[in-house]
């Protein structure tokens, strides 16, 4: 299992492995014109891929999606595309185990932990120039509606 992204050129590869579910488009702001009607993309229930995306915006689509829990990985641009063709199985892209795991907290983190986690490093992004303030606002709003989301759902339980 893992979520995984890989940049190949200009092209932007998001997929994810075993059961894990893809990113919502809503959570990648629409301000890097990755999703829009004038861009290059497909999208399947475990993969998208943006072509042609500008230098700047590959830029600041890796620190949101590593915000939302992705990962960068090397992978051949041969097999994602055959991925993206066959992900019902037939191509393994194998599960990333990251080597410094280690010993960590074995509790996960609940949702609220997960968004909080999320705000702040969008945070540390905003503060260290790495996105845009626009990308910034639209994905703190992002996070913001899936955090009163979660609320809503927690006070009606």
């Amino acid at each position: 299992m893992g979520r995984f992204y890989t940049i190949k050129g200009n092209n932007l590869y998001i997929y994810v492995t075993a059961n894990d579910e893809m990113i919502s488009l809503n959570d990648l702001p629409s301000v890097l014109g990755l999703f829009e009607a004038e861009s290059a993309w497909r999208w399947s229930d475990k993969m998208a891929v943006c072509q042609n995306v500008s230098y700047d915006s590959l830029q600041q689509a890796k620190v949101i999606l590593e915000i939302q829990g992705y990962q960068p990985r090397e992978v051949s641009e041969i097999l994602l595309e055959r991925y993206f063709v066959e992900v019902e199985g037939k191509i393994f892209l194998s599960p990333y185990i990251p080597v410094e795991n280690g010993n960590k907290n074995l509790n996960p983190l609940n949702e609220e932990d997960v968004f909080m986690s999320m705000m702040l490093k969008l945070e540390t992004a905003r503060k260290e120039g790495k996105i845009q303030e626009e990308v910034y606002f639209e994905t703190k709003k992002n996070i913001e509606e899936k955090l009163r989301a979660y609320e809503r759902k927690k006070r009606d339980h």
